[in-house]
């Protein structure tokens, strides 16, 4: 066996995935054209750290781990063995005429487990496609989550929260941050954006959006309500909390729907009694909050505001927000 490598040899001679064996949890730039032309990677005199390996003998798949992160391992080894016991699966495993797994598709299967299938994220169910991909799932806390990996590669996107009927689709490009949200929720292991550092790392302020660019917040009618003190109908400050899994709370970009020519009506399709309230981009960050464009397959303008929300801050909104479209209120 060459250097760096732990593991046991089979029957067969084919170095095979061992729960003594260790993976890498990082790959660097070149990992993917390594396991493409298989062979050991990287050669024992690279001083690089090692990744995974990828090699076909006899037309069979095997995956050679390295002596690396003991931790990692221990997470993801049993949907790795999973994953190469369905790509040795031969033509016609479905007693018809279904491919068997591609090169391709294992190799990106593997890349995702290691990117996205981190600390809080529980291990996908594995099944492989009749066109010679894999597809992982989660069902889990309400939400179903399904990632398909085609044969020669893309990723798609399927979600679906159970509870209000809430589907999306879509590519993973460019959709990664999102997806993570969803995997994080169905594994009901939600980690809370507890600070404004935090906010800063995984939601960072977007430069484009000028601090006069009016940020749109829907307020169902459930929201609204009569200030005396100040002779106006306004929205409650429970209409500006984080969504309940304590991903940030959305709003909507009014100089993207402007750009592309449309109105705010929009995004507010199938929610009859709801309203508009305003309030620019430089408001919410003179309350430590960042601006985070998230546009969405069907909603180029979608964005969050990440930040502390005490009550405080939900209460300056509330009070100080404009209305763009007023729900109607009865009179009393």
């Amino acid at each position: 066996m060459p250097d760096g490598l732990v593991g046991v040899d089979g029957d067969d001679g084919e170095d095979i995935l061992t729960r003594d064996a260790v993976l890498v949890s990082t790959m660097p730039p070149d990992f993917s054209g390594a396991l493409a032309q298989g062979g050991v990677w990287p050669p024992a005199a690279d001083s690089r750290a090692p990744g995974l390996f990828l090699r076909r003998r006899r037309d069979r798949f095997r995956i050679v781990p390295v002596n690396v992160s003991r931790s990692a391992l221990e997470t993801l080894l049993p949907v790795i063995e999973r994953v190469v016991e369905l790509a040795e699966l031969p033509g016609g495993w479905n007693s018809c005429d279904a491919n068997p797994v591609s090169a391709t598709a294992l190799r990106r299967t593997l890349e995702f487990l290691l990117e996205h299938v981190t600390p809080g994220v529980d291990l996908p169910a594995v099944v492989p496609t009749v066109r010679g991909g894999l597809q992982l799932e989660w069902h889990n806390n309400g939400l179903d989550v399904e990632v398909e990996i085609a044969s020669d590669g893309p990723v798609s996107l399927f979600m679906e929260d159970t509870t209000t009927g809430e589907t999306t689709e879509m590519n993973l490009i460019g959709n990664e941050q999102r997806m993570r949200r969803w995997l994080t929720r169905a594994s009901g292991k939600v980690t809370k954006v507890v600070s404004a550092d935090e906010c800063k790392a995984r939601f960072p302020d977007d430069p484009e959006c000028a601090d006069d660019v009016a940020l749109l917040r829907r307020i169902p009618k459930w929201h609204v309500l009569y200030d005396r003190n100040r002779g106006r109908v306004r929205p409650s400050s429970a209409a500006f909390e984080d969504d309940r899994d304590d991903s940030p709370m959305s709003v909507y970009r009014r100089d993207v729907i402007d750009r592309e020519g449309d109105v705010p009506a929009r995004v507010m399709a199938g929610r009859e009694g709801y309203g508009f309230a305003s309030f620019t981009a430089g408001y919410a960050r003179s309350k430590n909050q960042t601006v985070c464009s998230d546009p969405l397959p069907d909603e180029s303008a979608h964005a969050v505001v990440c930040g502390p929300k005490p009550k405080s801050i939900r209460r300056w909104l509330a009070c100080n927000a404009d209305w763009v479209v007023e729900p109607p209120f009865p009179e009393s």
